[in-house]
């Protein structure tokens, strides 16, 4: 449901539909505003002027009319769903990234027990993979 605000020339509102008024209306009049409405649609037309959302009206020799429109509470909310999806796509990557680098500490770790320690820090004297397996296996050979 769009929010549409239906003024004459003047700004003297004509008719609204699909807004959330903060008093119910009244089923058996339902033209008649509570002062209360009418403060609250006044205060969404001032809004509402200050936006590209308006359609003119032309009604020959009685003047002009304005028809002012919001966006739907639908898209708001979906202008939101980009945010989300980035959110959800990083947690994803995220959960990758965890799985990929346990992965290979399992891996590196089977390559300390297996081979000497010395000839890893040997063959990768900058890596610390190769420094660190000599430096655990040394811990563990003096126990």
């Amino acid at each position: 449901n769009i929010p549409v605000l239906l003024t004459d020339s003047e700004g003297t509102i004509l008719m609204h539909r699909n807004f959330s008024l903060p008093e119910s209306v009244d089923s058996l009049s339902p033209l008649e505003i509570s002062d209360r409405n009418l403060e609250f649609l006044r205060n969404k037309l001032a809004d509402m002027r200050e936006t590209s959302n308006i359609i003119e009206i032309n009604m020959g020799d009685a003047g002009s009319q304005y028809l002012y429109y919001e966006d739907s509470r639908l898209l708001k909310a979906l202008s939101y769903y980009p945010y989300i999806q980035i959110v959800v796509l990083v947690t994803f990557i995220l959960i990758v990234y965890y799985a990929v680098s346990s992965t290979q500490r399992a891996e590196q770790n089977k390559d300390c027990q297996k081979r000497q320690p010395i000839s890893l820090a040997h063959r990768y004297p900058l890596s610390w993979h190769g420094w660190s397996c000599l430096i655990t296996w040394e811990s563990t050979r003096t126990l």
